[in-house]
Protein backbone atom coordinates (compact mmCIF):
# COMPACT_ATOMS: atom_id res chain seq x y z
CA UNK A 1 0.00 0.00 0.00
CA UNK A 2 1.72 3.38 -0.95
CA UNK A 3 0.63 7.35 -1.10
CA UNK A 4 2.49 8.69 -4.18
CA UNK A 5 1.37 12.09 -4.09
CA UNK A 6 2.70 14.29 -1.59
CA UNK A 7 4.72 17.82 -1.52
CA UNK A 8 6.83 19.41 0.91
CA UNK A 9 8.24 22.68 1.44
CA UNK A 10 10.22 22.21 -1.69
CA UNK A 11 7.35 23.75 -3.99
CA UNK A 12 3.79 24.73 -1.99
CA UNK A 13 3.62 21.93 1.41
CA UNK A 14 5.07 22.58 4.80
CA UNK A 15 7.71 20.06 6.27
CA UNK A 16 10.27 17.68 4.45
CA UNK A 17 10.27 14.81 2.12
CA UNK A 18 12.97 13.06 4.40
CA UNK A 19 10.41 13.66 7.65
CA UNK A 20 7.31 12.83 4.92
CA UNK A 21 8.86 8.90 4.19
CA UNK A 22 10.16 8.18 8.14
CA UNK A 23 6.63 9.17 8.68
CA UNK A 24 4.94 6.63 6.00
CA UNK A 25 7.84 3.90 6.81
CA UNK A 26 7.65 4.36 10.78
CA UNK A 27 3.79 5.45 11.48
CA UNK A 28 1.61 4.13 9.04
CA UNK A 29 3.43 1.05 8.08
CA UNK A 30 3.47 1.98 4.15
CA UNK A 31 5.36 -0.13 1.43
CA UNK A 32 5.62 2.96 -1.11
CA UNK A 33 6.01 6.74 -1.01
CA UNK A 34 6.34 9.05 -3.49
CA UNK A 35 6.86 13.05 -3.00
CA UNK A 36 6.02 15.01 -6.74
CA UNK A 37 6.85 18.79 -5.40
CA UNK A 38 5.46 21.42 -8.31
CA UNK A 39 7.86 22.19 -10.93
CA UNK A 40 6.04 25.71 -11.28
CA UNK A 41 4.09 26.40 -8.08
CA UNK A 42 5.77 27.68 -4.60
CA UNK A 43 3.89 28.54 -1.90
CA UNK A 44 2.98 32.21 -2.63
CA UNK A 45 5.91 32.66 -5.14
CA UNK A 46 5.73 33.40 -8.32
CA UNK A 47 5.35 30.36 -10.89
CA UNK A 48 9.04 30.90 -12.69
CA UNK A 49 10.53 31.59 -9.62
CA UNK A 50 9.71 28.22 -8.52
CA UNK A 51 11.12 26.88 -11.80
CA UNK A 52 14.02 28.31 -11.13
CA UNK A 53 14.70 26.68 -7.75
CA UNK A 54 13.80 23.58 -9.22
CA UNK A 55 15.95 23.57 -11.79
CA UNK A 56 18.60 25.30 -9.70
CA UNK A 57 18.53 22.74 -6.59
CA UNK A 58 15.48 21.63 -5.25
CA UNK A 59 14.61 18.97 -8.10
CA UNK A 60 18.54 17.48 -7.16
CA UNK A 61 17.63 17.85 -3.32
CA UNK A 62 14.51 15.79 -3.72
CA UNK A 63 16.74 12.97 -6.01
CA UNK A 64 18.70 12.83 -2.97
CA UNK A 65 16.34 12.76 -0.27
CA UNK A 66 14.11 9.79 -2.07
CA UNK A 67 17.37 7.93 -2.95
CA UNK A 68 18.60 8.04 0.32
CA UNK A 69 15.15 6.84 2.22
CA UNK A 70 14.50 3.88 -0.30
CA UNK A 71 15.01 0.29 1.28
CA UNK A 72 14.71 -2.58 -1.07
CA UNK A 73 12.75 -5.46 0.08
CA UNK A 74 11.34 -3.30 3.45
CA UNK A 75 10.38 0.49 1.88
CA UNK A 76 10.00 1.68 -2.10
CA UNK A 77 10.19 5.21 -2.88
CA UNK A 78 10.23 6.58 -6.39
CA UNK A 79 11.02 9.20 -7.98
CA UNK A 80 8.68 11.95 -9.79
CA UNK A 81 7.60 15.88 -9.66
CA UNK A 82 3.92 17.32 -10.75
CA UNK A 83 3.97 18.95 -13.72
CA UNK A 84 1.65 22.07 -12.75
CA UNK A 85 -0.55 24.17 -15.37
CA UNK A 86 -1.59 27.44 -13.98
CA UNK A 87 -5.26 28.44 -12.62
CA UNK A 88 -7.55 27.94 -15.34
CA UNK A 89 -5.02 27.03 -17.81
CA UNK A 90 -5.16 23.54 -17.65
CA UNK A 91 -4.55 19.95 -15.51
CA UNK A 92 -1.97 18.25 -13.36
CA UNK A 93 0.16 15.47 -14.41
CA UNK A 94 2.35 13.84 -11.54
CA UNK A 95 5.71 12.36 -13.43
CA UNK A 96 7.22 9.15 -12.03
CA UNK A 97 10.68 7.81 -13.23
CA UNK A 98 11.36 3.68 -12.45
CA UNK A 99 15.13 5.01 -11.12
CA UNK A 100 16.51 8.35 -9.79
CA UNK A 101 19.91 8.95 -10.86
CA UNK A 102 19.17 9.79 -14.93
CA UNK A 103 15.73 11.80 -13.64
CA UNK A 104 15.12 15.20 -15.91
CA UNK A 105 13.02 17.44 -14.72
CA UNK A 106 10.93 19.01 -18.24
CA UNK A 107 8.94 21.91 -16.85
CA UNK A 108 5.34 23.50 -17.83
CA UNK A 109 6.72 26.84 -18.62
CA UNK A 110 9.32 25.46 -21.42
CA UNK A 111 8.53 26.35 -24.99
CA UNK A 112 8.50 22.04 -25.81
CA UNK A 113 6.77 21.11 -22.59
CA UNK A 114 3.68 23.90 -22.14
CA UNK A 115 0.98 21.30 -23.26
CA UNK A 116 0.44 17.76 -22.56
CA UNK A 117 0.98 16.26 -25.89
CA UNK A 118 4.46 17.94 -25.95
CA UNK A 119 6.09 17.13 -22.35
CA UNK A 120 4.73 13.43 -23.42
CA UNK A 121 7.01 13.82 -26.52
CA UNK A 122 10.35 14.95 -24.74
CA UNK A 123 9.68 12.29 -21.85
CA UNK A 124 9.17 9.42 -25.05
CA UNK A 125 12.67 10.92 -26.45
CA UNK A 126 14.24 10.76 -22.99
CA UNK A 127 13.14 6.79 -22.62
CA UNK A 128 13.57 5.99 -26.02
CA UNK A 129 17.67 7.13 -25.09
CA UNK A 130 17.80 4.25 -22.85
CA UNK A 131 17.78 6.97 -19.96
CA UNK A 132 15.41 4.45 -18.10
CA UNK A 133 11.68 4.16 -18.10
CA UNK A 134 8.91 7.15 -16.83
CA UNK A 135 5.00 7.25 -16.76
CA UNK A 136 2.67 10.01 -16.00
CA UNK A 137 -0.54 10.18 -14.56
CA UNK A 138 -3.37 13.40 -14.62
CA UNK A 139 -5.00 13.85 -11.36
CA UNK A 140 -8.16 15.71 -10.00
CA UNK A 141 -9.58 16.10 -13.69
CA UNK A 142 -12.83 16.97 -13.10
CA UNK A 143 -11.57 19.95 -10.63
CA UNK A 144 -13.29 23.03 -11.88
CA UNK A 145 -9.87 25.54 -11.27
CA UNK A 146 -7.54 22.39 -13.32
CA UNK A 147 -9.44 20.69 -15.27
CA UNK A 148 -7.88 18.10 -17.60
CA UNK A 149 -10.20 17.53 -20.72
CA UNK A 150 -9.54 13.87 -22.08
CA UNK A 151 -11.52 14.97 -24.98
CA UNK A 152 -9.62 17.62 -26.44
CA UNK A 153 -6.02 15.94 -25.72
CA UNK A 154 -4.30 14.36 -28.31
CA UNK A 155 -3.85 11.41 -25.42
CA UNK A 156 -1.32 9.23 -24.68
CA UNK A 157 -2.32 5.80 -23.34
CA UNK A 158 1.43 4.08 -23.22
CA UNK A 159 2.97 7.52 -21.41
CA UNK A 160 0.00 7.83 -19.26
CA UNK A 161 -1.45 4.24 -18.22
CA UNK A 162 -3.49 5.43 -15.05
CA UNK A 163 -5.82 8.54 -13.62
CA UNK A 164 -5.72 9.40 -9.87
CA UNK A 165 -9.37 8.77 -9.43
CA UNK A 166 -9.35 9.83 -5.58
CA UNK A 167 -7.60 12.03 -3.64
CA UNK A 168 -8.45 14.24 -0.87
CA UNK A 169 -10.06 16.84 -3.59
CA UNK A 170 -12.47 13.94 -4.07
CA UNK A 171 -13.48 11.54 -6.70
CA UNK A 172 -13.37 12.28 -10.30
CA UNK A 173 -14.85 8.91 -11.26
CA UNK A 174 -18.05 11.05 -12.71
CA UNK A 175 -20.00 13.81 -11.77
CA UNK A 176 -22.09 14.44 -8.36
CA UNK A 177 -25.65 14.70 -10.25
CA UNK A 178 -24.08 11.04 -11.03
CA UNK A 179 -24.74 9.95 -8.18
CA UNK A 180 -20.95 10.46 -6.83
CA UNK A 181 -21.15 10.54 -3.61
CA UNK A 182 -17.65 12.11 -2.86
CA UNK A 183 -18.00 15.37 -5.50
CA UNK A 184 -14.61 17.54 -5.50
CA UNK A 185 -15.52 20.39 -3.03
CA UNK A 186 -12.00 22.22 -2.72
CA UNK A 187 -10.57 25.18 -4.98
CA UNK A 188 -13.17 25.75 -7.28
CA UNK A 189 -15.21 22.54 -6.95
CA UNK A 190 -15.83 20.17 -9.85
CA UNK A 191 -16.55 21.49 -13.14
CA UNK A 192 -19.90 21.68 -15.66
CA UNK A 193 -17.27 20.63 -18.31
CA UNK A 194 -17.93 17.46 -20.40
CA UNK A 195 -14.58 15.35 -20.95
CA UNK A 196 -12.96 15.89 -17.48
CA UNK A 197 -14.00 12.54 -15.80
CA UNK A 198 -12.44 9.27 -15.78
CA UNK A 199 -15.72 8.25 -17.18
CA UNK A 200 -15.43 10.33 -20.25
CA UNK A 201 -11.63 8.86 -20.70
CA UNK A 202 -13.41 5.60 -20.69
CA UNK A 203 -16.23 6.12 -22.46
CA UNK A 204 -13.27 7.47 -25.46
CA UNK A 205 -11.44 4.45 -25.55
CA UNK A 206 -8.52 5.48 -23.01
CA UNK A 207 -6.83 2.10 -21.59
CA UNK A 208 -6.50 3.89 -18.35
CA UNK A 209 -6.26 2.17 -14.93
CA UNK A 210 -7.05 3.73 -11.28
CA UNK A 211 -5.23 4.46 -8.36
CA UNK A 212 -5.37 7.10 -5.40
CA UNK A 213 -3.40 9.08 -3.17
CA UNK A 214 -3.77 12.29 -1.13
CA UNK A 215 -2.06 14.99 -2.73
CA UNK A 216 -1.49 15.87 1.19
CA UNK A 217 0.84 18.72 1.27
CA UNK A 218 2.31 17.56 4.32
CA UNK A 219 5.09 15.23 6.32
CA UNK A 220 1.52 12.81 7.11
CA UNK A 221 1.62 10.13 4.12
CA UNK A 222 -0.88 7.83 4.73
CA UNK A 223 -2.61 10.15 7.15
CA UNK A 224 -4.14 13.51 6.17
CA UNK A 225 -5.32 16.06 8.73
CA UNK A 226 -7.29 18.39 6.14
CA UNK A 227 -10.68 16.77 6.39
CA UNK A 228 -10.71 17.47 10.40
CA UNK A 229 -12.50 20.10 11.91
CA UNK A 230 -10.52 23.70 11.20
CA UNK A 231 -8.29 23.78 13.81
CA UNK A 232 -4.35 25.47 14.38
CA UNK A 233 -1.35 22.92 14.17
CA UNK A 234 0.96 22.83 17.34
CA UNK A 235 3.49 25.51 17.80
CA UNK A 236 6.13 22.91 17.28
CA UNK A 237 4.54 21.76 14.38
CA UNK A 238 4.92 25.08 12.36
CA UNK A 239 8.29 25.67 13.69
CA UNK A 240 9.21 22.41 12.23
CA UNK A 241 7.84 22.44 9.25
CA UNK A 242 7.16 26.06 7.95
CA UNK A 243 4.66 27.57 6.41
CA UNK A 244 3.12 25.60 3.53
CA UNK A 245 -0.76 24.82 2.41
CA UNK A 246 -0.30 21.55 4.63
CA UNK A 247 -0.71 23.94 7.80
CA UNK A 248 -2.67 26.98 6.38
CA UNK A 249 -5.64 24.79 4.84
CA UNK A 250 -6.53 22.85 8.09
CA UNK A 251 -7.23 26.39 9.84
CA UNK A 252 -10.43 26.76 8.06
CA UNK A 253 -12.62 24.45 6.54
CA UNK A 254 -11.30 23.28 3.26
CA UNK A 255 -14.17 20.52 2.99
CA UNK A 256 -11.80 18.37 1.64
CA UNK A 257 -12.02 14.24 2.11
CA UNK A 258 -9.70 11.72 3.63
CA UNK A 259 -6.86 11.33 1.42
CA UNK A 260 -6.62 8.28 -1.05
CA UNK A 261 -4.17 5.25 -1.02
CA UNK A 262 -2.77 2.91 -4.07
CA UNK A 263 -2.87 -0.56 -3.23
CA UNK A 264 -0.48 -2.50 -5.60
CA UNK A 265 0.09 -5.94 -6.41
CA UNK A 266 3.98 -6.91 -6.64
CA UNK A 267 5.77 -9.68 -5.95
CA UNK A 268 8.37 -7.83 -4.25
CA UNK A 269 8.88 -4.23 -2.49
CA UNK A 270 11.67 -2.68 -4.99
CA UNK A 271 11.51 0.11 -7.23
CA UNK A 272 11.38 -2.24 -10.37
CA UNK A 273 8.59 -4.43 -9.14
CA UNK A 274 6.48 -1.24 -7.69
CA UNK A 275 7.37 0.70 -11.03
CA UNK A 276 6.16 -2.65 -13.11
CA UNK A 277 2.85 -2.52 -11.29
CA UNK A 278 2.12 0.98 -12.49
CA UNK A 279 2.90 0.58 -15.80
CA UNK A 280 0.72 -2.47 -16.40
CA UNK A 281 -2.28 -1.35 -14.38
CA UNK A 282 -1.57 -3.55 -11.49
CA UNK A 283 -3.06 -1.48 -8.74
CA UNK A 284 -6.45 -0.07 -7.76
CA UNK A 285 -7.66 3.31 -5.65
CA UNK A 286 -8.54 2.91 -1.88
CA UNK A 287 -9.79 5.82 0.59
CA UNK A 288 -7.53 6.53 3.79
CA UNK A 289 -7.96 4.87 6.24
CA UNK A 290 -9.75 2.31 4.65
CA UNK A 291 -7.24 -0.32 3.61
CA UNK A 292 -9.91 -2.17 1.62
CA UNK A 293 -8.65 -5.58 -0.31
CA UNK A 294 -10.52 -5.72 -3.61
CA UNK A 295 -10.18 -8.63 -6.76
CA UNK A 296 -11.90 -8.18 -10.18
CA UNK A 297 -11.80 -10.88 -13.33
CA UNK A 298 -13.28 -11.01 -16.36
CA UNK A 299 -13.04 -14.67 -18.09
CA UNK A 300 -10.02 -15.33 -15.11
CA UNK A 301 -8.04 -12.26 -15.98
CA UNK A 302 -7.17 -10.00 -13.46
CA UNK A 303 -6.93 -6.32 -13.05
CA UNK A 304 -3.18 -5.83 -14.43
CA UNK A 305 -3.08 -9.10 -16.21
CA UNK A 306 -2.63 -9.53 -19.71
CA UNK A 307 -2.93 -5.94 -20.14
CA UNK A 308 -6.09 -6.58 -18.49
CA UNK A 309 -7.73 -7.73 -21.55
CA UNK A 310 -9.35 -10.54 -22.89
CA UNK A 311 -11.33 -11.73 -25.84
CA UNK A 312 -14.39 -13.10 -25.98
CA UNK A 313 -16.88 -13.46 -28.48
CA UNK A 314 -19.74 -15.08 -26.73
CA UNK A 315 -20.42 -15.09 -22.55
CA UNK A 316 -18.14 -14.09 -20.11
CA UNK A 317 -17.44 -14.99 -16.44
CA UNK A 318 -17.13 -11.87 -14.13
CA UNK A 319 -15.95 -12.40 -10.44
CA UNK A 320 -14.94 -9.97 -7.72
CA UNK A 321 -14.19 -9.87 -4.22
CA UNK A 322 -13.92 -7.28 -1.72
CA UNK A 323 -12.86 -7.22 2.04
CA UNK A 324 -13.60 -4.21 4.04
CA UNK A 325 -12.64 -2.68 7.00
CA UNK A 326 -16.28 -1.74 7.91
CA UNK A 327 -19.60 -3.43 6.87
CA UNK A 328 -19.78 -3.22 2.43
CA UNK A 329 -22.81 -0.73 1.61
CA UNK A 330 -22.52 -2.16 -1.98
CA UNK A 331 -20.51 -3.29 -4.66
CA UNK A 332 -20.44 -1.96 -8.49
CA UNK A 333 -19.30 -3.82 -11.51
CA UNK A 334 -19.73 -0.77 -13.74
CA UNK A 335 -19.50 -1.71 -17.93
CA UNK A 336 -19.53 1.03 -20.13
CA UNK A 337 -20.09 3.55 -18.07
CA UNK A 338 -23.32 2.50 -16.41
CA UNK A 339 -24.21 -0.04 -13.55
CA UNK A 340 -23.78 -3.82 -14.84
CA UNK A 341 -24.27 -5.17 -11.30
CA UNK A 342 -25.18 -4.01 -7.87
CA UNK A 343 -24.27 -6.26 -4.69
CA UNK A 344 -26.04 -4.99 -1.23
CA UNK A 345 -24.86 -5.44 1.35
CA UNK A 346 -25.88 -2.60 4.57
CA UNK A 347 -25.64 0.64 5.71
CA UNK A 348 -25.19 -0.47 9.60
CA UNK A 349 -22.14 0.97 10.20
CA UNK A 350 -21.93 -1.21 13.50
CA UNK A 351 -23.20 -4.31 11.91
CA UNK A 352 -21.32 -7.30 11.91
CA UNK A 353 -18.19 -8.66 11.14
CA UNK A 354 -19.89 -11.19 8.55
CA UNK A 355 -20.87 -7.60 6.68
CA UNK A 356 -17.22 -6.56 6.13
CA UNK A 357 -16.94 -8.63 2.75
CA UNK A 358 -18.72 -9.44 -0.51
CA UNK A 359 -17.97 -12.01 -3.46
CA UNK A 360 -19.99 -13.04 -6.40
CA UNK A 361 -19.65 -14.64 -10.21
CA UNK A 362 -21.72 -12.87 -12.77
CA UNK A 363 -22.49 -13.98 -16.51
CA UNK A 364 -22.76 -11.14 -19.21
CA UNK A 365 -23.50 -12.85 -22.79
CA UNK A 366 -24.14 -9.60 -24.77
CA UNK A 367 -22.20 -8.52 -27.62
CA UNK A 368 -19.05 -6.61 -27.00
CA UNK A 369 -20.11 -3.06 -28.47
CA UNK A 370 -17.71 -0.67 -26.72
CA UNK A 371 -18.39 2.36 -25.24
CA UNK A 372 -19.49 5.44 -26.67
CA UNK A 373 -18.69 9.11 -25.77
CA UNK A 374 -21.09 11.73 -26.83
CA UNK A 375 -19.33 13.21 -29.54
CA UNK A 376 -19.74 9.20 -31.34
CA UNK A 377 -16.33 8.83 -30.60
CA UNK A 378 -15.09 5.78 -28.53
CA UNK A 379 -13.91 2.44 -28.27
CA UNK A 380 -14.03 -1.40 -29.70
CA UNK A 381 -13.42 -3.29 -26.63
CA UNK A 382 -15.98 -2.99 -22.97
CA UNK A 383 -14.89 -2.67 -19.88
CA UNK A 384 -15.68 -3.43 -15.95
CA UNK A 385 -14.60 -1.60 -13.09
CA UNK A 386 -15.09 -2.31 -9.82
CA UNK A 387 -16.76 0.38 -7.01
CA UNK A 388 -16.77 -0.53 -3.38
CA UNK A 389 -19.00 1.15 -0.47
CA UNK A 390 -18.73 0.76 3.09
CA UNK A 391 -21.16 2.07 4.83
CA UNK A 392 -21.16 5.48 6.73
CA UNK A 393 -20.26 6.19 10.25
CA UNK A 394 -23.25 8.00 11.96
CA UNK A 395 -21.15 11.09 13.26
CA UNK A 396 -18.98 11.31 10.23
CA UNK A 397 -20.20 14.63 8.97
CA UNK A 398 -20.44 14.93 4.74
CA UNK A 399 -17.53 12.58 4.58
CA UNK A 400 -18.75 9.13 3.41
CA UNK A 401 -17.65 5.68 4.28
CA UNK A 402 -14.54 4.16 3.25
CA UNK A 403 -14.42 3.11 -0.99
CA UNK A 404 -12.59 1.44 -3.18
CA UNK A 405 -12.40 1.68 -7.36
CA UNK A 406 -10.74 -1.31 -9.13
CA UNK A 407 -10.30 -1.98 -12.98
CA UNK A 408 -11.08 -1.76 -15.61
CA UNK A 409 -10.61 -5.18 -17.46
CA UNK A 410 -11.83 -4.51 -21.47
CA UNK A 411 -12.91 -7.63 -23.46
CA UNK A 412 -12.43 -7.34 -27.12
CA UNK A 413 -14.29 -8.91 -29.63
Amino acid sequence: MGDIHLHSSLSDGAGSAADGFAFAREVMGLDVCAYTDHDTMGFFIPPRWQRERMHDRYFDQLKRTTAANNEPGEFVTLFGYEWTKQPTKGGHINVYFDGVEGAELFDSHAEATDSYEGLWEQLREWRDSGEGDVLTIPHHPAEAMYPFDFAATDYDDDLAPLVEVYSQWGSSERPGREGNRRPIRMGHGETDSPGTYVQDALALGHRVGLLGSSDYHGPYPGHSLMHAKPHLPSLAEWRRDGVGWGHVWRVWNEQSYPGGLTAFRAPERSREAVFDALRSRSVYATTQPDRILAELSVDGTRVGEADSTVTADGERTIRFEVHGTAPVESVTIVKNGEPFHVATGTTDFDASLSTFAQSGTLTDDAPVTGPTYEDGRGGNADYYYLRAQQATRADSGYVPGGAAWLGPVWVEP
